[in-house]
């Protein structure tokens, strides 16, 4: 999906070309064969089962790392995938669709051998329509599965090794992936399709310590609204080096310390650490306070209505909503599907209703960094469905 991607892929099509041809002792005449294949990938079986909105739903996938076919001759193409399926789902009986992105799993890591936890949690999206794919809901963390909001009750999922037998079995007669190739990247079909939503927006939210709170007289102006930023006159903010709790308090940790982008990769952590393959420095994290991101106009879940507000001069503004509502919307992420904004048109950040910043420049998707009075900090997050060469 990045242009990196296509970078990589030539160095390995050239790298395997190579080899083939050292193999073969370099012949004076340089002739292909009809078929060569280098195969160094590797594969691994993910089985989960979940239930959504008390149906059962079983979910038995085998997924390759770095596959890697190519035809040369009278075929001439070359397949060359880093994470495939990397997003796989199926349609619920009410339309929508359940969506597993798949773990980055390819460094050997099993339920067996310990580097995937009894508790693992791949990412999960509920998308709103099954054949638009445009708008899903992510469960992010064990938070979003607690919500009075879930539609989701997890069960268990393993690890496996696999191999490419099973692998091709599976695309062949396995239940076909929902997903199709020209929905995820548009260079994978024949025919135009709209694309999928494969980029969310989450609001991490943290408790300051309370020894913190009081320092934060030092920086917040004397008219601060409840949302606010200090001002930018040179002063260290008290917060370099504080540990952060969860909104929902606990332990606090460095910042740095909690999950943020890596749920894609790694799976949705648990509010006290684990949940995740272990994998260095991921291992043990905790999950920060996620709460979802909309943007109205692009949709919102089942009941959420339209949130656009009417500007004075009869325009629309491009508004931008945080839900929070004391920790009901926590665990989720919003996934629309990117679409061209007029960039004349105003930017008005919200949190539940209530504007934060107004005719604000810069992203159109994110909200902050802020405080809430002196207890909250706020910053954005963007979480990436899609992965480094992957396919579908």
């Amino acid at each position: 999906m990045r242009k990196e991607a296509f970078v990589i892929g030539g160095l390995a099509v050239l790298t395997g070309l190579w080899v083939t041809l050292i193999a073969r002792g370099l012949p004076g005449n340089w002739s292909f064969s009809d078929e060569a294949r280098v195969d160094q990938s590797t594969y691994f079986r993910l089985k989960f089962n979940v239930g959504y909105k008390g149906e059962p739903q079983q979910f038995d996938i085998v997924v390759g790392c770095n596959v890697h076919d190519i035809v040369y001759k009278d075929g001439n193409t070359t397949h060359d995938v880093g994470l495939i399926p990397t997003v796989y789902g199926r349609r619920m009986s009410d339309g929508k669709a359940l969506v597993v992105r798949a773990p980055n799993a390819c460094g050997g890591e099993t339920t067996a051998n310990g580097h995937v936890p009894p508790d693992f949690t791949p990412l999960l999206i509920v998308y709103e329509d099954a054949n638009k794919l445009d708008f899903g809901a992510a469960y992010l963390s064990q938070d979003a599965y607690d919500s009075p909001l879930s539609q989701l009750r997890f069960g268990k999922a393993t690890i496996e090794a696999s191999t490419r037998a099973a692998f091709d079995a599976s695309r062949k007669v396995g239940p076909p992936n929902l997903i199709q190739p020209a929905q995820y990247a548009p260079w994978f079909g024949t025919e135009p399709m709209p694309q999928m939503a494969l980029t969310c927006f989450t609001l991490e939210r943290y408790r300051i310590p309370d020894d913190i709170q009081a320092k934060l007289d030092q920086v917040r102006p004397p008219d601060a609204p409840r949302f606010w930023w200090p001002a930018t006159d040179g002063r260290p903010s008290p917060l370099n080096g504080a540990d952060f709790q969860r909104d929902d308090g606990g332990k606090g940790y460095d910042i740095g310390h909690y999950v943020h982008e890596g749920v894609s990769d790694y799976g949705a952590p648990r509010r006290n650490g684990g949940g995740t393959i272990r994998l260095g420095s991921m291992s043990g994290r905790p999950a920060a306070s996620y709460y979802p991101i909309s943007i109205p106009e692009f949709g919102l879940p089942e009941g959420q209505g339209d949130g656009g507000r009417p500007a004075p001069d009869g325009n629309t503004d491009y508004v931008v909503d945080a839900h929070v509502e004391n920790g009901k919307y926590r665990g989720f992420a919003y996934c629309p599907q990117g679409q061209e904004i007029d960039r004349s048109r105003k930017i008005v950040q919200r949190i539940d209703g209530e504007v934060v910043a107004d005719a604000v420049a810069g992203s159109r998707s994110s909200i902050g960094p802020l405080f809430e009075e002196q207890e909250y900090f706020y910053r954005s997050q963007t979480i990436h469905l899609d992965s480094m060469r992957g396919g579908i």
